[in-house]
């Protein structure tokens, strides 16, 4: 993991780190974690960053461990919610098989496991399933490759409508890149297909349990987008999964 890359966002997190928690339209992850269902187990947030989801999580779980390679973000992240006697802050690296981090009921990770590296995605999925009990749920959100291309489609259509002459465009590049890894503000982002995710996540020992979309506004993509543009919207996966036996 670049924990350097990482401890360089600490001070620019809001401004420049997409915050998932805040911009989810629907409330589906938030929601997700309402139903009560969590209030005498304990949960891991692996890549907390400065604390998107502390205080959501604290308010749910009986303890949260708040994890992040970066000990300046974590340090953000204590500043914010260290007065709150269910969390403790953890720097370690997810991808390290040497972390020593506690069992715990659940883990929830957003937009964590997105490194380019399938190496490291994969280091990292083994770490999360030697943490997770037995029964426990692993509660995931990656960028969404299906919406990557839907939303390259609707900039076709805003030029269409305004009269823009469109070129389609063939980068060779993005076959060398391949397997959905795509620039996010310039930098390099695993985005997953539907069953791509349910494949990969069998594959390192988990059972997707539930797939739903978080969906965001199209400001999320686009600065200014024309009132038509509307539903379907953008979204991330959201896949709820449990280890298997």
């Amino acid at each position: 993991m670049d924990t350097a890359y990482w401890n360089g966002k600490a001070g620019v997190y809001e401004d420049e780190i997409f915050n998932v928690w805040r911009r989810d339209r629907d409330g589906v992850l938030k929601g997700f974690f309402e139903k009560g269902r969590f209030c005498r187990r304990t949960v891991m947030d692996c890549g907390c960053g400065i604390g998107h989801g502390i205080a959501t999580l604290a308010r749910h779980f009986r303890f949260v461990h708040a994890v992040d390679v970066s000990r300046k973000c974590l340090a953000v992240a204590r500043k914010r919610y260290g007065s709150l006697p269910n969390v403790e802050f953890r720097a370690e690296d997810l991808s390290n098989p040497r972390s020593k981090l506690p069992t715990v009921n659940c883990v929830v990770s957003v937009n964590s496991v997105i490194t380019p590296s399938l190496n490291t995605r994969l280091k990292m999925f083994k770490v999360i399933r030697k943490h997770l009990a037995p029964g426990g749920r692993l509660v995931l959100v990656v960028p969404s490759l299906e919406s990557h291309y839907y939303a390259a489609y609707k900039l076709t259509e805003w030029k269409l409508r305004d009269g823009s002459m469109v070129k389609p465009g063939f980068r060779q590049g993005a076959f060398h890149r391949g397997h959905g890894v795509l620039p996010i503000d310039g930098v390099l982002t695993k985005h997953y297909l539907k069953e791509e995710l349910v494949s990969f996540l069998r594959l390192v020992g988990f059972k997707a349990v539930q797939i739903t979309k978080v969906r965001y506004g199209w400001d999320t993509e686009y600065e200014d987008p024309p009132k038509w543009m509307q539903a379907p919207y953008p979204w991330d996966w959201m896949c709820v999964a449990g280890p298997t036996t």
